[in-house]
């Protein structure tokens, strides 16, 4: 637009100005809004001066603002005009600010992107979980770490009398606390008979046709020994690594185990 169609259109309020620039650069609503990123609802409200429609002054100078320039008007003086027109004073309003200045797309990160920057950090958070996972286990299974209760075992006091000769006798493994055990029978090549989790008051018989049973835990002070049905103390009276520890009748009943200063849980759960 030549400087006399400016001075021409600047007799008009500014709505009608914009008006008349677009449609002599042959530009619809679209065009501008495609351009500005203007809503084009709000440049329907600019264009009809409809300024309770739209948000506060500072907002509604912008966008007039850009909407000039895009239409080859005098921003700066469009701005200046429109806010004389207004008053120059903000209105409460509840629509929320947007975005009227055109963003440049070559600094926006594609999706493409955003999404391998989101899987490396997932990646970086298993990683790290599964290190320190692995470094707290030593050389215990994931299964040994069980939440220890806040109440220590009660003192010890003697182990009642035993059998002298308990051979082939049922041994029976209960819980106090939660505990992890592996129990392997020596006689066949170290095979593996179970591994599991007992919480408290659970109980395991070990099977009669294991020849040598040998178990193996990290707290040997939360499991008790019942040989043929009687409380022979824990398997241990401290927390320490218990490995490859008899668990034939006869072995246990010589180990020296302390016995327990209450009873055994009663059988059956």
């Amino acid at each position: 637009m030549s400087e006399q169609d400016q001075e021409a259109a600047y007799g008009a309020g500014v709505g009608d100005q914009l008006r008349q620039a677009r449609e002599a650069k042959g530009l619809t609503l679209d065009d501008v809004a495609a351009q500005t990123r203007i809503p084009i609802r709000h440049l329907r409200s600019i264009e009809d001066s409809r300024w309770e429609d739209l948000p506060a002054v500072t907002y509604t100078v912008g966008f007039a603002r850009n909407y000039a320039n895009a239409v080859g008007l005098d921003g700066a003086e469009i701005g200046r005009t429109l806010r004389e027109q207004v008053g120059g004073v903000d209105r409460p309003s509840a629509v929320s600010p947007e975005i009227y200045a055109p963003s440049d797309p070559a600094r926006a990160p594609s999706r493409a992107i955003v999404w391998i920057a989101a899987l490396l950090l997932v990646a970086l958070v298993a990683a790290y979980l599964i290190w320190r996972s692995q470094s707290q286990d030593g050389d215990a299974p994931a299964e040994q770490k069980v939440e220890q209760a806040d109440t220590a075992p009660a003192p010890e006091a003697a182990p009642p009398a035993t059998p002298q000769n308990v051979t082939g006798q049922q041994v029976t493994l209960v819980a106090v606390q939660p505990v992890w055990f592996r129990i392997t029978d020596r006689a066949d090549n170290n095979r593996r008979v179970v591994e599991r989790i007992l919480k408290p008051n659970d109980r395991y018989d070990v099977p009669l046709n294991v020849r040598a049973p040998l178990i193996r835990t990290s707290e040997p002070q939360n499991m008790r020994i019942l040989i043929n049905g009687q409380d022979s103390g824990l398997l241990s009276t401290e927390r320490r690594q218990v490995r490859d520890q008899s668990l034939l009748a006869q072995d246990l009943v010589t180990r020296g185990t302390t016995a327990p200063a209450t009873p055994p849980p009663a059988p059956g759960r």
